[in-house]
């Protein structure tokens, strides 16, 4: 949790022409986020409780696992596009066509 404050304080802290959420990192920073937010309750609490209460209750830390997913497929998205859009661009020296 430490590294996530830190990042995004970094994030906020320098100014860019780019959006926060147009970078793959915010996406796994935020589906780490959003993970350890809907499972740790349930983690730390699991040993306390009653088994039937612990069957009634233990599914919904599964919709904190689906959107980790969702957030790492949209990282996976974003790196995909950067990549490609890098190996789009010509090169910053001329194209000398030399026999």
């Amino acid at each position: 949790m430490v590294f996530i404050v830190y990042y995004f304080y970094f994030q906020f802290k320098h100014i860019s022409d780019q959006n926060i959420y147009d970078s793959f990192s915010f996406w796994i920073v935020l589906g780490i986020l959003v993970y350890i937010g809907f499972t740790f309750f349930f983690n730390i609490l699991s040993n306390s409780l009653d088994p039937k209460m612990f069957a009634k209750y233990y599914h919904y830390s599964f919709l904190g696992d689906i959107l980790k997913n969702i957030l790492f497929t949209i990282a996976v998205i974003f790196f995909a596009q950067k990549n490609s859009s890098e190996k789009n661009q010509s090169p910053s020296y001329p194209y000398l066509d030399m026999p």
